[in-house]
């Protein structure tokens, strides 16, 4: 008997519900700067059940990736324009920075670091092209200039003390 490691379908329509309810629920709870991030928010949500379901994590998994990667857009979104204490990135950055382009980083950054731990070679290289498209669409919608690049700057994780 072989060993299945992608999801029921049963669970991807109970995950996804789950996590798109969270995931609103964050959003709102949080607001976003001039509210110009909120449809980046949303789409990026959508792009990090796809990609965790593409990299083979189970719903508890994906669950906690999710949450990782929505801690990193608070925190980049908190700070462009503070509104809430920050969870681990305590800088503050030049209101200016555009929202979107923090957004994509962050939540870019945090797919990239997780997908690698799951699933086969094959998923995770399906997983981390749905995020990279995900990630140039979103710049490519962009602007260029310094507050595209001070969005990226910001929606960077901070380098570790460790």
């Amino acid at each position: 008997m072989t060993q299945r490691s992608s999801i029921q379908p049963g669970w991807r329509r109970l995950v996804k519900v789950t996590v798109g309810a969270l995931g609103l629920a964050a959003l709102i709870s949080v607001g976003t700067p001039r509210g110009a991030a909120a449809g980046e928010v949303a789409e990026w949500n959508v792009a990090g059940f796809d990609a965790t379901v593409a990299g083979g994590q189970n719903p508890i998994h994906i669950s906690r990736t999710m949450a990782m990667m929505h801690l990193a857009v608070h925190d980049a979104l908190n700070a462009i324009e503070r509104r809430f204490e920050p969870y681990l990135y305590f800088a503050r950055v030049d209101d200016s920075a555009d929202a979107g382009a923090a957004v994509a980083a962050a939540a870019r950054d945090v797919l990239v670091a997780v997908i690698p731990d799951w699933g086969t070679p094959e998923q995770r290289t399906k997983a981390l092209a749905l995020v990279e498209s995900a990630y140039s669409t979103a710049l490519a919608r962009l602007p260029e200039g310094a507050a595209k690049a001070g969005g990226i700057a910001v929606g960077r994780p901070p380098p570790r003390p460790w």
